[in-house]
């Protein structure tokens, strides 16, 4: 249940934050492409850097916050945090696999690190509606 919790939130983030960029391009690099081409594209990017960064960070944001007093805000903290590192990350990519010029915006950092939230958002939504699935089911 827990890697679905994460691979859903992963999916449902991804899906979110191409919305986000897909509506935001402004000058587009993608002008002979439909926007729902670059959203799709940009979903299955997204989804795979949530999978192969998302989803290990936000284990170790979970394993770093398990024991302290005030567990969810410093799950939120870290998810922020480790949010706004994965932009870096994607940056960098977009800068050695694209012709575009590295542009480590603050603002880019801020948006990927509210996606990480966002991502913690769905995981604990998925969370509770699981739960209270299982105490409704008879068994």
């Amino acid at each position: 249940m827990y890697v679905f919790v994460k691979l859903l939130s992963a999916f449902l983030s991804a899906v979110t934050l191409s919305a986000i960029f897909t509506l935001r391009e402004r000058p587009s690099l993608f002008d002979h492409y439909s926007a729902e081409y670059v959203f799709l594209n940009g979903s299955f990017v997204l989804f795979t850097f949530f999978f192969l960064g998302g989803i290990p960070l936000s284990m170790a944001a979970d394993r770093i916050a398990y024991r302290r007093k005030r567990k969810r805000v410093w799950q939120l903290a870290l998810y922020f945090l480790f949010g706004a590192g994965l932009w870096f990350l994607f940056d960098l990519w977009r800068h050695v696999a694209t012709p575009v010029k590295f542009a480590g915006s603050l603002e880019m950092a801020i948006l990927f690190g509210v996606a990480g939230v966002v991502f913690f958002v769905y995981q604990s939504l998925i969370l509770i509606a699981i739960r209270s699935l299982k105490k409704k089911a008879p068994d």
